[in-house]
């Protein structure tokens, strides 16, 4: 068969793009809308996600050696997305011979001007780091300590030699089509949850993602410890989260962003030996051949997703992990919805509290009766230990399901923050859900409110929430999700919210 060579001139682009701008794409409202039979010719039982795919040489790479995996690469310029569209189609049709497979056709444009623009552009990246490390040696993440202070952002001695790899015969593509790879266009930033359902995905690589080395433009990183929730959403438990890049700074933010996450950790160095995926992330891209060909080291990293679908699993991390932790978004940033809707002299229940700050720091700016309970002994005690008003906050080992044997109409407020999402995804977990809420209805008092803060879609909350039973009128709200130096920013870019449902009991 002739093979008709592709025009590449056709797919040229920035190499960069604002995740952060406002662009047109398409994106359904919840992931139960989509049929990926109409990117892959079946629906297989694992599925693995590329975010910034690029010219799609991981797709390429991984396609063949996991044939029982449908594998998605998410750009977001629609030229490079045209490009990945057209190259898997031609390797379907077999219009690709064997030996122009895997070569991503980026880095076999002539040493002209682009080579000569690449050189420059590196020249202002190195200068670029200097800036950059004494802006993160200023920068504290989530009012935690500085997550690089004392670490020489320059430092190489991270770089590991690519494992060795197994090649793919030839005689494998006589009965292989690559149908279990496509591309989608997409901002994974804003629209993640949009495409895939709770622990959706096995596999997730984010490899040598755009640097953005200026401080006003860090929060176009697309791995934060804001968008880890969402990673975490979407990877199911168990799963593994790669990445890898030859930008020092960036590999010390990224290892620090997740690790410091509670729902990941650190996959040790020697359980990575037989991983097939972490030898083919040191050279399935154009930009790991771009950074052997600049002598510089790869810093790669792997992350598990820890397994919380039982009760016991939370009492666990939490006799691991008793250091304070505030899910989804901290006080400063909930502040302004918490006063509009909950006095300050209101008896408040925080259900699900775990090690959150958030009562303390409510008790400070005035709240006079708070109560947190949590099924955790462990988190109960982390919290009963810090410096608290005894007055004022009570910590209590207690399970939410029980509430609907309490006495009733006790409280004029409950507070949530991702404790109704962390029982929907465990077994049993809508009708345990539908039990706690029953439970809330019952002990609120008449005009009382329910603010539950969530990572979930309104239009799939709403439903369960608007039950008759409950007794409730729903009003469901936005809350920005925090940034890198402003939990509650003047200006929020469409799509960084968290969903909010203020429910009064009538």
């Amino acid at each position: 068969m002739t093979e008709q060579k592709i025009v590449y001139a056709k797919f040229r682009t920035r190499p960069h793009s604002n995740p952060l701008n406002d662009q047109v794409f398409d994106y359904p409202t919840s992931p139960s809308q989509l049929d990926w039979t109409k990117l892959f010719s079946k629906n297989r039982t694992s599925f693995w996600v590329d975010i910034g795919c690029g010219y799609g040489g991981l797709l390429e790479t991984l396609g063949p050696r996991f044939q029982d995996v449908n594998i998605l690469g998410i750009e977001i310029r629609s030229q490079v997305v045209d490009y990945v569209e057209n190259r898997i189609l031609k390797l379907r049709r077999g219009e690709v011979p064997f030996e122009q497979m895997e070569v991503n056709p980026i880095i076999q444009q002539s040493k002209g001007r682009d080579c000569e623009e690449k050189e420059q552009d590196d020249g202002e990246e190195e200068e670029d780091v200097r800036d950059v490390a004494a802006i993160f040696k200023s920068c504290p993440e989530l009012g935690l300590c500085n997550p690089l202070e004392g670490i020489d952002l320059h430092d190489l001695s991270f770089s590991r030699q690519p494992p060795p790899i197994v090649n793919v015969p030839k005689d494998t593509f006589s009965s292989y089509s690559f149908d279990n790879i496509g591309v989608i266009r997409g901002n994974s930033m804003k629209s993640l949850v949009n495409f895939f359902s709770k622990g959706f995905i096995e596999r997730m690589f984010i490899l040598f993602p755009d640097p953005h080395w200026k401080q006003q433009h860090v929060r176009r990183r697309v791995v934060s410890p804001s968008l880890c929730d969402e990673y975490a959403w979407v990877v199911k438990p168990g799963g593994r989260v790669y990445t890898i890049t030859d930008v020092p700074v960036v590999h010390h933010w990224m290892v620090w962003s997740f690790s410091q996450h509670p729902l990941f950790e650190r996959v040790p160095e020697a359980e990575l030996e037989n991983d097939v995926c972490y030898s083919l992330i040191f050279s399935s891209t154009a930009d790991s051949e771009r950074a052997v060909r600049k002598a510089e080291g790869n810093a790669n990293s792997v992350m598990d997703d820890y397994d919380f679908d039982s009760p016991e699993a939370w009492m666990d991390y939490y006799r691991l992990n008793p250091q304070p932790f505030d899910w989804l978004q901290r006080y400063d940033g909930l502040k302004g919805k918490l006063e509009e809707n909950i006095p300050q002299s209101a008896a408040i229940l925080y259900v699900g509290c775990g090690t959150s700050l958030l009562a303390e720091q409510m008790a400070a700016d005035g709240y006079t009766n708070i109560k947190c309970i949590d099924i955790s002994d462990a988190a109960i005690e982390a919290m009963q230990a810090r410096p608290h008003p005894t007055d004022v906050i009570t910590y209590e080992v207690e399970d939410a399901l029980n509430l609907i044997q309490q006495p009733a109409a006790q409280y004029d407020a409950v507070i949530d923050k991702g404790f109704i999402d962390a029982i929907k995804g465990m077994p049993r977990g809508t009708k345990n859900a539908m039990t706690i809420l029953r439970g809330i209805s019952h002990v609120l008092r008449p005009n009382g409110v329910f603010f539950s803060l969530s990572h979930g879609a309104s239009r799939d909350r709403t439903p369960l929430f608007s039950t008759e039973a409950l007794h409730w009128d729903v009003m469901p709200d936005l809350i920005p999700k925090p940034t890198i130096d402003d939990p509650n920013p003047p200006e929020v870019v469409d799509g960084e919210f968290y969903p909010v449902m203020i429910c009064t009991k009538r």
